[in-house]
């Protein structure tokens, strides 16, 4: 089921199928970075996507970012440079992450489930 979701995820993602996320997602991104901001400077993200949250973030903070699709997170790799982050393939149920955060965020990994 994983491998399924894991190719669903990765098409949707070639075909721009979360384009309106960077359309018209950007006040929803600055109020979760306002939230964030308030809480913490270290940040995981639980299904990524295009990390859209984290060009409202200051680069100081720690942020980590993972999803299903190898395919967003390479483009991100390339996409946030500068910025003090790290970007992984991983399960959700089984994050291959080991490090202690302020602030979780799930804000995107939920709708796949649906």
């Amino acid at each position: 089921m994983i491998r399924e979701t894991q190719q669903k995820v990765n098409e949707q993602h070639k075909n721009d199928l979360w384009f309106y996320l960077r359309k018209n997602g950007a006040s929803y991104f600055k109020l979760l970075a306002d939230l964030i901001s308030s809480h913490g400077v270290s940040v995981l993200d639980v299904g990524c996507g295009e990390a859209l949250v984290l060009k409202h973030l200051p680069k100081k903070f720690r942020y980590t970012g993972i999803d299903l699709s190898d395919f967003i997170i390479n483009r991100n790799r390339a996409r946030w440079p500068g910025y003090f982050s790290s970007f992984y393939v991983s399960d959700m149920f089984k994050p291959n992450v080991m490090n202690l955060y302020e602030v979780i965020l799930f804000a995107g990994a939920f709708t796949i489930l649906s």
